[in-house]
């Protein structure tokens, strides 16, 4: 099956849906990298918020990088 699904409503972008099976983070020794596996195995999903307010509402952590 594909590793990746995404569901989009163009009337309704933050109803959007994804879920990968790399985890949220992609890379291997992030302790994110499994985190989607279980969930996509399971034909399920997460929020994918577009808008600015959606965004905000779903915000866990903020990373910054500066120089």
């Amino acid at each position: 099956g594909p590793s990746y699904r995404l569901a989009v409503d163009m009337a309704a972008l933050d109803a959007a849906t994804i879920v990968i099976t790399t985890g949220q983070s992609g890379n291997p020794l992030d302790r994110h990298y499994a985190d989607l596996i279980a969930r996509w195995a399971s034909g399920g999903t997460i929020p994918l918020p577009f808008s600015r307010s959606a965004i905000d509402g779903s915000t866990v952590a903020t990373l910054t990088l500066a120089p």
